[in-house]
């Protein structure tokens, strides 16, 4: 498709107008509310309310209604006795059902094992998402010292 420098600014403006449009239908307390959820997630460990406070940089009162929320729902855990809060089972019920017809896993597990096997190395299958890689699946090599990275676990792409 040819543009000529008249449409540019149209073109523009249609693009500033689409993204407002869709900027318009986010609520940003749910988006909020994902941050402190993926920070929980990602931290593969307990967190403390504090510990999220830090990473996701979101006033405590606000942090604390959301993970009171999120446990009410079944996607964060809280332990009283270490003050600390970790992923909940509804969290991991909704992870196994991220896209099952690719089976990407089981198709991929062969010839990670066969990667494994012949090069000695720990072999990781990961997805691209926005600037980061989610690992989805590993095949951990034999040596004692390893680069070992989690399922779920994000890092940035330029890392990996």
């Amino acid at each position: 498709m040819f543009v000529s420098c008249e449409e540019t600014p149209k073109l523009e403006s249609m693009k500033q107008s689409s993204s407002n449009r869709s900027a318009a239908y986010v609520i940003k307390p749910v988006l909020k509310a994902m941050r402190v959820l993926k920070c929980v997630g990602d931290a593969g460990r307990e967190l403390s309310l504090a510990g999220i406070c830090r990473i996701v940089d979101l006033p405590k009162p606000t942090i604390y209604k959301y993970l009171r929320t999120l446990i009410a729902a079944g996607f964060v855990l809280y332990d009283a006795e270490c003050e600390c809060y970790w992923l909940g089972p509804n969290a991991w019920s909704l992870g196994r059902t991220v896209n099952p017809s690719l089976r990407v896993r089981e198709v991929a597990r062969p010839i990670m094992d066969h990667l494994r096997d012949r090069f000695g190395e720990t072999i990781n299958l990961g997805v691209l998402h926005d600037d980061e890689v989610v690992y989805l699946e590993m095949a951990l090599c034999r040596q004692a010292l390893r680069m070992q990275a989690t399922i779920g676990a994000h890092d940035p792409a330029y890392t990996t």
